[in-house]
């Protein structure tokens, strides 16, 4: 079957007791088994003709890999590698002639191509970089030669996109007007990402003015792309006069978009029914009971110069005598509002608000049980 071919029997003669050697060229063109006989006649005078057989098998290498890879979306700035498995599925050794990228977008690059040799059934493997420098799609070509006798070019399409996120906040100046200082106004800001990929907001937080409360919890959330979402922002003047702050909302990303807080208090605070903060510079720098005279569904609300921990209201009456002790917990800075557990009197009821075992605030109530 076309296998096997004499190459070289220029001998024809052959001496007592010596040897020669002729040389038989086999070249497998396909996956086969191959088979064969090479007659030799001689002079002697018996068994003059001399029959060898020749077998042998065709195989081959047989390259294997994906034919794409995407990278998906990747931020701006960002990195991603993938290793690529290259497999031979052939019989034979299978040898890779070399490696090439076409890439126009400029977003992909080698890092390992070592693997050349793939023995039978054998697999490698090399990796590939994405880096993603524009807001684009991202298209290249790998092209892998091999020494196979058929099919011995094989391209690999890769892809991938750079995305960003894109805040906008609106309003960018949030300005609450003239608000009376025993009143609180509260608005909102919207957040709208316009851009390509989900912005994550983890964190609020508000310099300057401490007349300015963030009411949305503060733990982080995602919008998605062409998404949006809003903070709302109350303004609780404590005292008459204008009041200005900067909201900071920081992201996973680091950026950190800025709006400006303003507002005007007006007129003068309602003071406590008998009572008031009865520290000098304190830290609790407002409070206020409601309703005062109060019953059951109390509130405390307090003005927190800065964060408190470990936060308790020990309450006593007009003698001093304890009523007992309500926990807390923490405190941030700004405007806190607490339901109050009022102990079961009528009367004077003094309040001392404690952090850590300090004192940090106090003042009194009318308390009515009906």
């Amino acid at each position: 079957n076309n296998g096997f071919m004499l190459s070289d029997t220029s001998v024809h003669s052959n001496n007592p007791h010596d040897s020669a050697s002729i040389k038989v060229h086999y070249n497998p063109l396909k996956i086969q088994s191959y088979s064969g006989i090479i007659t030799i006649t001689t002079d002697e005078s018996s068994s003059n003709s001399h029959g060898i057989m020749l077998s042998g098998t065709g195989v081959d290498g047989k390259f294997s890999a994906p034919s794409s890879i995407d990278f998906g979306d990747l931020k701006l700035g960002g990195m991603s590698d993938t290793m690529l498995m290259l497999r031979n599925l052939g019989l034979a050794q299978l040898n890779i002639t070399g490696y090439y990228l076409t890439d126009p977008s400029g977003g992909f690059v080698f890092i390992d191509t070592i693997a050349h040799v793939l023995g039978p059934k054998e697999y490698a493997w090399i990796k590939i970089r994405f880096t993603a420098a524009k807001e684009q799609s991202y298209q290249g070509t790998i092209t892998i030669t091999t020494d196979e006798s058929s099919l011995s070019s094989h391209r690999i399409t890769l892809s991938g996109r750079g995305v960003n996120s894109k805040l906008t906040i609106s309003p960018s100046l949030l300005n609450f007007g003239n608000v009376d200082s025993a009143k609180t106004l509260q608005k909102v800001l919207t957040i709208t990402n316009t851009g390509t990929s989900a912005a994550t907001i983890d964190s609020l937080r508000i310099s300057g003015s401490n007349m300015f409360v963030i009411d949305s919890p503060l733990v982080a959330f995602s919008i998605p792309a062409g998404s949006k979402n809003t903070i709302w922002i109350s303004f609780n003047p404590i005292a008459a006069g204008q009041a200005n702050a900067k909201l900071t909302i920081g992201t996973a990303e680091g950026t950190k978009p800025q709006v400006q807080l303003t507002g005007n208090g007006v007129g003068k605070k309602d003071t406590v029914q008998h009572g008031s903060v009865g520290m000098t510079n304190p830290i609790i720098n407002f409070m206020e009971v409601t309703p005062n005279p109060a019953s059951n569904n109390a509130k405390l609300k307090m003005g927190i110069a800065h964060h408190l921990e470990d936060v308790k209201i020990h309450f006593y009456d007009a003698a001093g005598r304890s009523l007992g002790t309500q926990n807390i917990g923490e405190l941030n800075e700004g405007i806190n509002i607490s339901s109050l557990v009022l102990p079961n009197t009528s009367g004077v009821v003094f309040l001392r608000i404690i952090s850590g075992g300090n004192l940090v605030g106090s003042t009194e109530i009318i308390l009515l049980r009906k």
